[in-house]
């Protein structure tokens, strides 16, 4: 992930980093399909995914999916898919996003407005701080029930679950153990099958 300024100059009085806001982003994406995300007012411009990061989506999408849609708990959605974190991220775009029936007035038409209760990230080369620190704060930050990270080179899963507002790393999962989530129980996959 990077701070973006090679685009900005397209705006007419572009903000300043840390000044970003929701509108200036829509200005932005209006011109260019690049996708981008704004946490704590800063621009950040997003990479292109590898075919490897696109078939672990695909991968958790099908384990998960059907889980979720079995025992009727809520939806799952892949990114693209704007997520409004007021006053901290406008907007992320999250691997996959989770909302449980019960809160399903945060689904808006065009994005999801509000905390959901579960987001992923997949590790990439160029995100690995970005998913572990910026994001990590601002999904803390916004009171997301559950953050996992999938990492590609490790080939593991940390679940982090939120306790008194903090973060807390519940497991990481490696190659046969089997997952177990505190907000979806346990789960009928191990990490090692999403990398068969």
């Amino acid at each position: 992930m990077i701070k973006d300024v090679s685009l900005v100059t397209r705006l007419e009085n572009p903000p300043q980093p840390g000044e970003w806001t929701l509108a200036d982003y829509q200005r932005l994406t209006a011109e260019t399909d690049t996708r981008y995300e704004v946490i704590a007012g800063v621009l950040y411009k997003m990479p292109p995914p590898s075919t490897l990061h696109q078939l672990l989506v695909t991968k958790l999408i099908m384990r998960l999916g059907n889980l979720i849609e079995t025992n009727a708990q809520g939806i799952l959605y892949a990114s693209p898919i704007e997520v409004i974190l007021p006053e901290i991220a406008t907007p992320v775009q999250p691997d996959l996003v989770f909302v449980r029936n019960e809160r399903r007035s945060i689904i808006k038409k065009n994005r999801i407005e509000g905390p959901p209760d579960l987001v992923i990230e997949i590790l990439s080369p160029s995100s690995i701080r970005y998913d572990r620190v910026t994001k990590f704060e601002a999904y803390e930050t916004s009171g997301i029930q559950e953050y996992w990270i999938l990492n590609p080179k490790t080939q593991s899963l940390e679940i982090y679950n939120l306790e008194d507002g903090l973060y807390n790393l519940h497991n990481e999962y490696n190659l046969d153990e089997p997952v177990h989530s505190p907000l979806l129980g346990d789960l009928a996959f191990t990490t090692g099958s999403l990398f068969e």
